[in-house]
């Protein structure tokens, strides 16, 4: 399916980025040479057909300048330049893919890092998936870096009737105040008409840790739907996106032909100690149970993949940190190493950190079962999972074996009876229907063609007539459409 040719004023604006590129047509740039200005054809008496041969270094994507340099943070502009002179071309040639002119925009700090410095943490697995999700359906995804809002805020004064929905960090969590400000002060509001609308503005909050944005809830847009009952007080507002981990050819490997190990979650070595917050089963734990379970399987051990990335300040002040006794570290792995890995293994391991990664999900898509901690205080019930203060993975609590095995914190028979279970009991893989890609699809599709405005005007409309306020979230306020 194609587009009709666009309309004026987009052809125009993206025609003043085409326009400023022919005038520096002498430039040199590190990815390859511009034909001179003055070698080019006549613009205006020349056949189409003359321009074939300079189409593809016009259009093209500078990935030699795209590497990632927080000092020069260009690299999202250039990406974003080339798409838009493939954009003019195919507009003029009427050959768009149908969602062509329906731009997202992402400026968070993790898809920065994801898209330009190949970061493969959760949100990292999370930002890709989403922007693999819309590129595949034609949509036009723009990036603005570490939440450069005004960058955003240029990008929406070019563009504001194709820019549908905006990701990016708010400053209520890592970005801090000075986001928070940049973010406010590109905001429109009676006093500047040609700010971005709230209402086209979703946070990257991974989490669903109820954070709103000045518009309500909904605009907090999340990796991992809730955990808790639908009966439950609480937040369940949140516009959960989340990724995939469909693979095409996902190696699995029968379980009878895995060596007797279980594959510890932990990509860091300060996971073992109290450095982000209390591991959830101690060090020398572990080794206890090294021990133990190789009087029964005499070739058992535990593997995992750790760094210590700490700084030299940290070191310092930190001291050594040692892996545990009893456990083999395979050093870092990529993602198609540690795929192997895992599958090689008889089951998946937490320890506490990191919380909510997409790997146990990975691991149950494979045949291999994740061992779940979680924590419990006075007058919680240990059998009712939605009672708990907290596990590594939230939405795992809710999965029984032989998926997934709970344990409480430093529960050592129950971290050991977990683990033997696990080593002797065969699971079939198991992809969750929400990770397909299918499901993916779905949902950022109904992301990017909701109408925002619509429900925002609703909850505008509540607040001026000052009843009670509709929407959860500490930073609701009034905004304008």
């Amino acid at each position: 399916m194609v587009l009709l040719r666009a309309s004026r004023p987009l052809l125009a604006a993206l025609g003043i980025t085409l326009t400023l590129l022919i005038l520096a047509g002498g430039h040199r740039h590190q990815t390859g040479h511009w034909t001179p200005a003055n070698k080019w054809p006549d613009v205006f008496t020349s056949r189409a057909g003359d321009y074939t041969s300079e189409l593809g270094r016009f259009t093209h994507d500078p990935q030699g300048l795209t590497l990632y340099d927080p000092p020069r943070p260009y690299n999202y502009m250039w990406k974003n330049e080339a798409k838009l002179r493939r954009l003019a071309v195919c507009m003029e040639r009427g050959d768009c893919r149908a969602n062509a002119l329906k731009f997202v925009v992402i400026g968070a700090y993790h898809c920065h890092l994801a898209v330009f410095d190949n970061y493969r943490g959760g949100e990292g697995i999370w930002c890709m998936d989403m922007i693999d999700s819309l590129e595949r359906q034609g949509f036009t995804v723009l990036i603005a870096g570490e939440a450069d809002w005004d960058y955003i805020a240029h990008l929406h004064r070019q563009f504001p009737d194709y820019i549908r929905v905006i990701l990016a960090d708010d400053g209520s969590l890592e970005g801090g105040e000075p986001v928070a400000k940049a973010m406010k002060d590109n905001l429109k509001t009676k006093e500047n008409p040609d700010g971005v609308p709230a209402w086209k503005i979703f946070r990257f909050s991974f989490f669903p840790n109820g954070l709103s944005t000045i518009v309500g809830q909904a605009w907090s847009a999340i990796a991992e739907p809730e955990w808790r009952k639908p009966t439950d007080e609480g937040y369940r507002n949140m516009t959960y996106l989340g990724y995939s981990i469909e693979e095409p050819n996902l190696q699995t490997i029968p379980f009878a032909e895995r060596p007797m190990r279980a594959y510890i979650l932990s990509k860091r070595v300060q996971y073992f100690y109290d450095v982000f917050g209390k591991p959830m089963i101690g060090r020398d734990q572990i080794t206890r149970a090294y021990h133990e379970l190789r009087k029964e399987f005499p070739t058992f051990e535990f593997v995992g993949a750790f760094v210590d990335d700490r700084t030299p300040e940290e070191h310092e002040s930190l001291g050594p940190m040692e892996i545990p006794e009893g456990v083999r570290n395979l050093g870092k792995l990529g993602p198609a190493e540690w795929g192997r890995e895992v599958a090689n293994s008889r089951v998946m391991v937490g320890i506490g950190f990191p919380v909510s990664s997409p790997s146990p999900y990975q691991a149950l898509a494979r045949g291999v079962p994740f061992i779940n901690p979680h924590r419990i205080d006075e007058g919680h019930d240990a059998k009712d999972p939605y009672t708990w203060i907290i596990s590594q993975h939230e939405f795992l609590r809710i999965h029984t074996p032989p998926e997934v095995y709970q344990y409480p914190e430093y529960d050592y028979d129950a971290f050991v009876d977990a683990v033997r279970r696990a080593l002797t009991h065969e699971m079939k893989p198991h992809l969750l229907a929400r990770l397909t890609r299918d499901a993916l699809d779905e949902r950022m599709r109904n992301w990017v063609n909701g109408d925002w405005r619509a429900a925002a005007s609703l909850i505008r409309e509540d607040r001026l007539a000052g009843g009670p306020e509709p929407e959860l979230g500490p930073m609701a306020d009034m905004f304008e459409l």
